[in-house]
């Protein structure tokens, strides 16, 4: 079995599986992304597996900008040897001024493989227009949204996530559970990422870190308000 590198700081260090393994099990596991700036790469505290390449890191924070049409997809390069997780990601950047299309997601349920299969909940803001949080399910690259609504405002920076446990999908912003879908197409997945488009000249959305943790045991009640969607 190969050996796996953790980089930290620029540097790269050698641990053997066992390491790896417990960094898996370890939840916990937070990306920094301290890291001298690089284009088309992710790897910082852990390594990180371009499925569509496109991100980088500018300014310690994961960050695409100008990438054209197409979804961005970067995975985690540790399985979390579960299935039932979330990966929350501190937005810090998303314009909401400019011509073009945004999206930032944060996605679990990753596999190894090259096929983009997971499910994601993410941020889209369309020509200026108003920005939108969903949850969707993707199956070898083609999304199906699950549950959406308008965001009434975007304060930033705020905390994104996806989270999944046994057949309920969710969809958090701001700290709550805002969306809520019961789905069954992909039971199984150890591995998290982040995903994006930033299609336009000025066009950049960027996350200050990812985390991937436990799926809270206590879920707060979703806010039956203009700014939810879905049933506790």
């Amino acid at each position: 079995m190969p050996f796996r590198r953790l980089r930290t700081g620029g540097y790269s260090r050698v641990f053997t599986p066992d390491f790896v393994q417990t960094a898996g099990v370890g939840l916990p596991i937070t990306e920094t992304w301290t890291h001298a700036d690089q284009a088309n790469n992710l790897d910082a505290d852990y390594d990180w597996v371009s499925v569509v390449s496109g991100w980088g890191i500018s300014g310690n924070k994961a960050s695409l900008a100008n990438a054209g049409g197409a979804t961005r997809i970067d995975r985690l390069n540790v399985d979390l040897q579960t299935n039932d997780f979330r990966v929350r990601l501190p937005i810090v950047t998303f314009p909401t001024d400019r011509a073009g299309t945004q999206v930032i997601g944060a996605c679990c349920r990753l596999s190894t493989g090259g096929a983009s299969t997971f499910y994601t909940c993410g941020l889209l803001c369309a020509d200026a227009g108003p920005v939108s949080l969903f949850l969707a399910r993707w199956v070898s690259g083609v999304a199906t949204t699950l549950a959406s609504l308008t965001l009434p405002s975007l304060s930033l920076p705020n905390d994104l996530a996806v989270s999944a446990k046994g057949t309920v999908i969710g969809g958090w912003w701001a700290g709550r559970r805002r969306l809520r879908a019961i789905d069954a197409v992909i039971p199984t997945g150890g591995y998290g990422g982040i995903q994006g488009v930033a299609q336009g000249a000025t066009n950049i959305v960027e996350a200050s870190q990812a985390t991937f943790e436990a799926v809270p045991a206590a879920v707060i009640p979703l806010d039956f308000g203009r700014y939810s969607f879905g049933r506790s």
